[in-house]
């Protein structure tokens, strides 16, 4: 949980409409966010799926790398937009959006679900109600 919680998986999420608006204009951020929600959706339906098959251990560390690869190359992005001409920032802004979503992807992959059902797996059967 804690992991989760540093990954600042909600921070990203709250701050996106910035990142879409640069990425689309502010005429329509919208589905932008409305490809990432659908995105979000699938994969933790996928994940679901494939929790057991591939097992806790390879989908959290596998979530994790790509995080931190993404997470990486969205703050390239910003350093060279903040630091280069301004037709290189042109070109790298549907990057932005890339990275974005593969960090989305990841979390809700791997990350996200997963701690969860690890709370409830790691409590007591006579203790398990209780929290709640």
């Amino acid at each position: 949980m804690l992991l989760q919680q540093l990954s600042c998986g909600a921070n990203l999420v709250l701050g996106a409409i910035p990142l879409f608006e640069a990425v689309a204009g502010p005429r329509n951020p919208a589905m932008l966010l409305l490809a990432t929600a659908i995105t979000a959706m699938l994969t933790l339906g996928i994940s679901s799926g494939l929790i057991d098959r591939l097992g806790r251990r390879l989908m959290l560390i596998s979530s994790c790398v790509l995080m931190m690869i993404s997470a990486f190359a969205l703050g390239f992005c910003f350093f060279v937009e903040s630091n280069e001409p301004m037709e290189l920032s042109e070109k790298l802004k549907w990057f932005r959006y890339l990275f974005y979503i593969t960090y989305v992807f990841a979390f809700c992959f791997g990350l996200g679900p997963i701690s969860w059902l690890l709370m409830g797996e790691l409590m007591p059967d006579r203790l398990r109600g209780k929290p709640n």
